[in-house]
Formats: C-alpha cells, sequence, structure tokens
C-alpha cells in the first residue's frame, strides 16, 4: 500500500473515534463490476466487520483489495468474459452499528418483477439474512401510493449481533419478548419511512444512467427506528 494512502486511512480512521475511544468499523468491498446487467459478485468479494485500530483496518483494506482476484472471482470473469484489467476495487470504510435489525431492500418485486418494492428484515446483523441461516420477514410497498402492500413474517428463530465484550459476532436465540419471533423485526412506520430513501435512491440513479431499471441496497435499523 503506497504510504500516502496508509496516512490517510490513519488521519480518517483517528476523525471517525470520538473522544479518544477507537471507533469500530466495518470495511466493504465496492468493486466497479459488481451488480452489472449481466453479472452479479455478491459474496465473491470480501468484507470484515468490527475493525478496530488503524493498523487493523489498514490491513483490511489490503484484504478487500486482494479478494478481487480470490479464486471465484478469477473464475467468475473468465466464464463472463470480463477482462481483469478492467475489475477495480473500491473499499468503504463505514461506522459500525449493531442494529435492531436489518436487511436487504430492491426498487423492484423480485417475484414478480413489477415496479413494487421489495424488502427483507431480520433482527440483529443482516449476515443471518444473506447467509441463509433465517428466513426473513418480507414486505412488499407500492412506492406511488406509499401503502403496504403485503408483508410475510418470517422463521426469525436466531439473530447474529455483536458482543462487546468478546469483540466478536455471535448467535443469539431470539426467545425474549423483545426479539419474538412471532412478531415483525421493523415497524411498519419504519417498511414506510425506508421505501421513501428507497425512492430517492433510486432516482439519483436512474439520473445518473437511464439504462438502470432497479437498485438494490443494504440497510440497518436501530433501537430507535432510524435507518
Amino acid at each position: 500500500m503506497p504510504a500516502d494512502v496508509a496516512e490517510s486511512i490513519r488521519t480518517s480512521y483517528d476523525a471517525m473515534s470520538a473522544e479518544g475511544k477507537a471507533a469500530l468499523v466495518a470495511v466493504r468491498s465496492s468493486g466497479t463490476a459488481e451488480d452489472k446487467r449481466k453479472s452479479s459478485f455478491a459474496g465473491q468479494y470480501k468484507t470484515l466487520l468490527n475493525q478496530e485500530g488503524p493498523e487493523q483496518v489498514i490491513q483490511a483494506v489490503k484484504e478487500v483489495w486482494a479478494s478481487a482476484y480470490n479464486l471465484n472471482a478469477i473464475l467468475y470473469r473468465n466464464r463472463i468474459g470480463l477482462q481483469h484489467s478492467k475489475n477495480k476495487m473500491g473499499v468503504l470504510i463505514l461506522d459500525m452499528v449493531n442494529p435492531e435489525s436489518s436487511g436487504t431492500a430492491f426498487t423492484v418485486d423480485t417475484e414478480t418483477g413489477r415496479p413494487m418494492y421489495s424488502i427483507n428484515n431480520t433482527y440483529g446483523l443482516g449476515e443471518a439474512e444473506v447467509s441463509g441461516v433465517v428466513t426473513s420477514d418480507a414486505w412488499i410497498v407500492d412506492p406511488k401510493a406509499g401503502e403496504i402492500l403485503k408483508r410475510r413474517l418470517g422463521a426469525k428463530k436466531i439473530r447474529i449481533a455483536y458482543d462487546p465484550q468478546r469483540k466478536q459476532n455471535v448467535t443469539i436465540a431470539n426467545d425474549d419478548a423483545e426479539h419474538d419471533p412471532a412478531r415483525f423485526a421493523m415497524q411498519t412506520a419504519t417498511a414506510l419511512k425506508l421505501s421513501q430513501s428507497m425512492a430517492k435512491i433510486h432516482q439519483h440513479f436512474v439520473r445518473k444512467d437511464s439504462r438502470i431499471t432497479y437498485v438494490d441496497l443494504e440497510y440497518v435499523v436501530t433501537e430507535d427506528q432510524e435507518i
């Protein structure tokens, strides 16, 4: 890593840390070839959660860069005919949030293709959903009418959350009143608020490229229902 890039990371990390307390951050991939019309690199690049300290973050950035050339990514680019030299890797360093719930969302109904918003949500970190260990709650929202068209309760028997004492993510059974699998992990008002943000994000990217038909995103919801 060039010295000026490493120093920039140290400076930015220090700015993220408040009152002498080291920030806990996520170091995530953002490849230029991800999620195009004919390609999807979902799950192939590396993400490191709960990174603490500037040197650990610098090492994590190197690992994310290197993941652009892991075996799966190389084989996939070969299969779809994408030149390796055109594959660039950006890295995002984000504040870690230990959320009440989280999930994925699409500005299209993923089951029917209709221009409705599809939202998945589960307790804790989104890792539980994307790794397939839980069946998330599912919401379908009409963005123009601002109405919930349909929602389906998922079997959310466990959640993944960060344990500050062990300094790692742990799996916890959802057997308490605050994380009852028999109720939705996200409030209706929050789902509608999320759909409004989705509309703004969708419009932003469509203005930049009219060929874009839908966008997908990941989100978290805090205990006070902030998105």
